[in-house]
């Protein structure tokens, strides 16, 4: 009558052998766990890696202004600059617009200035404002401005009205100077400052002689 208990203890213990020596034999027979490890993998939170290029799209269009390809970018400039603005600006920020649509549009800049110079470095512009509080002189250093070269800009809108050199100020610089007529008559100025070497555009800067300071002086 032992015999049956001898024979049922030895198989319990060659399956527990078993189960030590090759740790697989669990996992096949256990099919639940492995849908679970599987339904746990795929529900893992997404990382961020994605996020800065999102970030960049919203902030294109908080800026106003669809993205622009490189061929044809001195030419969208131009054109905006005849306008009064310059391209990836919201669509009322501009020469001749108040501070105070500027910080309705933008808040304050980063040092907390109220003027006459305001610097936002998260749109890579800086603006300057006359004694009355308006725009008159808008400096852009996107990145995207920063792979045009002068030759290509002259190439698409033409010869500037003047080229200045500013090595004085800047080592190798150089500004290109275009004077165009805005839609209200009113004459801007469209520069280039590039380096004359790589001939490389460093910013864009629109601006116009403010009519309040010169009545002033």
């Amino acid at each position: 009558m032992k015999k049956p208990v001898f024979i049922l203890a030895s198989a319990v213990l060659s399956i527990a052998l078993l189960s030590v020596c090759n740790p697989q034999v669990d996992a096949k027979n256990l099919p639940n766990q492995g849908q679970q490890v599987a339904i746990q993998e795929t529900t893992q939170p997404v990382t961020d890696k994605a996020t800065p290029a999102v970030l960049s799209s919203k902030e294109e269009l908080k800026q106003g202004s669809k993205p622009y390809t490189q061929t044809g970018l001195a030419t969208s400039i131009l054109k905006s600059a005849k306008k009064g603005t310059l391209p990836y600006l919201p669509k009322d920020l501009g020469i001749g617009t108040s501070n105070e649509l500027i910080f309705q549009l933008w808040g304050k800049d980063d040092d907390g200035s109220s003027g006459p110079y305001l610097i936002y470095g998260k749109y890579h512009t800086e603006i300057e404002l006359d004694s009355t509080d308006k725009v008159v002189q808008i400096t852009s250093y996107r990145p995207d401005y920063k792979k045009l070269k002068i030759d290509q800009v002259m190439k698409e809108i033409g010869k500037p009205t003047k080229i200045q050199d500013t090595s004085k100020d800047a080592p190798n610089t150089a500004e290109a100077t275009y004077t165009i007529k805005d839609q209200f008559g009113d004459e801007n100025h469209l520069i280039f400052l590039h380096n004359t070497k790589s001939k490389q555009v460093i910013y864009v800067r629109l601006y116009v002689e403010s009519k309040a300071d010169q009545i002033k002086k």
